[in-house]
């Protein structure tokens, strides 16, 4: 059979030498079964987290947000084959087993190829095989016990957590985003006591304003890795064995909210443009975005590319750069523009003028708005009768029990859909003061936001966003009307994490309730408000000029070109589309609050300690 041994590695690769051997069939099941554990797939029901380990597994940190932080899985040491010496009637192999390089070895050799089980194929060729895991691992974050639960209620509570984000994702967003752009989670556990030995090492990495939350029960999600493309459009092992594979880019995209209610339209500016005073007051930017997320979601060209040159050039948080998975632009990065542009466009010994910096800007921006409109679904596209039928999405979203997803709830009496301002009431009293919004209207600056748009290209990514944004239509103030009438009824308290929180996905999914699903305005927002947290992941890698029959068997619809017509392969995926808990909707009302405080603050110093007042 085979034998194989371990010749070294370096940053990017394992690299082992396969050598012939006689091995009883015993050992190989063996070998295949352990190497299969290494791997530990990901598939399964989520609903039973199964055991999860980081042993034998190289792993970098990636990064984290307020609830969660990301582990990479990089290059795993296990055997494989070159595909392309197969014999054409072989079948494939798990796509979570990924050849992305093959050299050659002086001598004729014999190899095993190993897949999810023992699958025995002579292959006669000799090569060096290495093979990557292209996966994320999302693990919880947590304040401690503060005494008034234990342990073992908060680990409950932290498990819970992690088989509803699983469950949401594969029940309700995969279905209104799509397979294309969307692959479900796993749920995993791991052992508690690997999980303190993670947070102690991962301790030197993290930045330090994160350090007041750690790591303490090991309840994981386990992704895709979107920052890489997916096997199935990897460029082929078939390579020659002098090539070099180019390197994987990916544009990260945090668009927010695209869509705002007519009945919210009360002030000249976007919610986001908005937030942008309360973080200059908090200390967390120092100068204001161009960008504008209406922009972004306009379906108008100039607007869009507008919004794109935005990002780029003031990224914040709303836009990273990835190489081959690591960060290199954008928050918590070193590299600046030029540099990330360079390694994308041109040769890396070549300088790089200043005069080509705005031209290859401009190519970038190009290639993610082709990305963001393109449309991956693949399907054949419905004749104008045709489309007033049910979509795939519909008839999913049907089948899961939330046919009334899609379709917003009739609207509360006294409501006008046309309306971009309603006689103040008693959600608008409670929940901004109305002599606030009054102060602060006259002090923002021109322009305002352009609430115009056109319809965007049919299943792009963007436009199954939007879609599920404008599930929201009756306004925040008649949402906070209804949560605080329910609040009331259930004797709950905002902000308190409870099942009840989350009781609208067990709702949605049909799940232990005889109740009509999908039909709450609560609903309608808490999904909407998912959509406006997601982010958007394109990840480019150049076609080589070469020689385009190693390539010829990715799906056209995953090409993109530069506007110099240079190639590249690219997909979308979507990530950060966590379940909302009921209580936020209570938070948004302190933070639309604290917005308009910061505006007044900024915007008019001197009535600082009025505009404190009012909330």
């Amino acid at each position: 059979m085979f034998k194989w041994k371990y010749k070294g590695d370096n940053k990017e690769e394992w690299v082992f030498i396969i050598k012939e051997v006689k091995v009883p069939l015993e050992t190989v099941e063996r070998r295949s079964k352990s190497l299969a554990a290494m791997l530990d797939s990901s598939g399964g029901d989520p609903r039973a987290p199964r055991r999860f380990s980081l042993k034998n597994k190289k792993w970098k940190y990636r990064g984290e947000g307020n609830a969660n932080l990301v582990l990479a899985l990089t290059q795993v040491g296990v055997l494989y084959s070159d595909q392309s010496v197969l014999d054409p009637e072989l079948p494939r192999f798990s796509e979570r087993w990924l050849i992305i390089g093959v050299k050659s070895v002086i001598g004729m050799l014999h190899c095993v190829v190993m897949g999810d089980i023992a699958d025995l194929k002579e292959i006669r060729s000799p090569s060096i095989f290495r093979v990557e895991e292209r996966r994320i691992v999302r693990l919880r974050k947590c304040d401690g016990a503060d005494g008034s639960e234990g342990e073992d209620i908060l680990g409950e509570r932290e498990r819970e957590h992690v088989w509803r984000e699983a469950v949401f994702c594969r029940g309700v967003m995969v279905p209104l985003l799509g397979e294309c752009y969307i692959q479900p989670p796993t749920a995993a556990c791991m052992d508690r006591a690997e999980v303190r030995r993670l947070d102690q090492i991962l301790r030197t990495q993290r930045p330090a304003h994160r350090h007041h939350k750690s790591l303490q029960f090991g309840y994981v999600t386990v992704y895709p890795d979107y920052a890489l493309l997916p096997v199935h459009l990897s460029i082929p092992p078939n390579l020659s064995p002098t090539s070099e594979l180019l390197p994987t880019f990916c544009v990260e995209v945090k668009p927010k909210q695209g869509w705002v209610p007519a009945p919210d339209r009360r002030l000249p500016k976007c919610t986001f443009c908005l937030n942008q005073y309360l973080k200059l007051k908090n200390g967390s930017i120092r100068s204001q975005s161009l960008y504008c997320p209406l922009d972004l979601f306009s379906g108008n060209h100039s607007r869009m590319m507008k919004a794109i040159r935005a990002l780029i050039t003031t990224p914040q948080n709303n836009l990273k750069i990835f190489k081959d998975g690591v960060l290199m632009y954008g928050e918590g990065a070193c590299s600046d523009l030029s540099t990330v542009l360079q390694s994308l466009f041109c040769d890396p010994v070549e300088p790089l003028e200043a005069t080509d910096l705005p031209s290859l800007a401009d190519k970038l921006c190009c290639l993610v708005l082709e990305a963001l409109t393109c449309d991956l679904m693949g399907r054949e596209k419905l004749s104008d009768s045709e489309t007033d039928n049910e979509s795939d999405s519909d008839v999913a979203l049907s089948e899961r029990g939330c046919q009334g997803l899609l379709n917003p709830s009739s609207l509360p009496a006294g409501y006008e859909s046309n309306s971009c301002c309603r006689v103040s009431g008693l959600g608008l009293i409670d929940r901004i003061p109305a002599a606030l919004v009054a102060a602060v209207t006259p002090l923002l600056p021109a322009p305002p936001c352009d609430w115009a748009a056109q319809p965007l290209p049919v299943d792009c990514i963007l436009s199954h966003i939007l879609r599920i944004q404008k599930l929201e239509q009756t306004g925040a103030d008649r949402v906070y009307e209804a949560y605080r009438t329910l609040t009331h009824v259930h004797h709950l308290r905002a902000g308190n994490l409870t099942a009840s929180d989350y009781g609208y996905v067990a709702s949605m999914l049909g799940i232990g309730t005889g109740a009509e699903p999908g039909l709450s305005p609560l609903c309608h927002y808490l999904l909407a408000t998912t959509a406006k947290d997601c982010s958007i992941m394109l990840a480019f890698q150049r076609l080589p000029n070469h020689d385009c029959r190693i390539w010829n068997h990715i799906p056209a619809r995953h090409i993109v070109r530069d506007t110099d017509g240079c190639g590249y392969i690219m997909n979308v995926g979507v990530t950060d589309l966590d379940p909302k808990p009921l209580s936020c909707i209570e938070k948004h009302r302190k933070r639309d609050c604290e917005v308009l405080t910061a505006c007044l603050e900024l915007l008019r110093p001197q009535a600082g300690s009025e505009g404190e007042s009012v909330c």
